[in-house]
């Protein structure tokens, strides 16, 4: 029996410009929680950095919010 995928995200721009955006989809035994960053480094060109973990929740479901893992990705930890 097949899951149905899920997805949902978040994005945050900082004073400094960058922007964060993490997003969470749903595999069979978990969830893939993908962060994406860009913004202008000092020379003004634009960066981009991605990374994705496992986790076993959804760390963006509301009942389940995982405020660390959030506040990890956006840079506030």
């Amino acid at each position: 029996m097949a899951t149905e995928a899920k997805l949902a995200s978040i994005t945050h721009k900082g004073k400094d410009g960058k922007e964060v955006r993490v997003s969470v989809r749903q595999i069979e035994n978990g969830w893939i929680i993908s962060t994406t960053s860009e913004y202008k480094d000092s020379k003004g060109q634009w960066q981009y950095e991605s990374k994705e973990e496992y986790s076993k929740e959804n760390p963006l479901d509301p009942k389940m919010m995982n405020i660390d893992i959030i506040k990890q990705a956006l840079g506030k930890k």
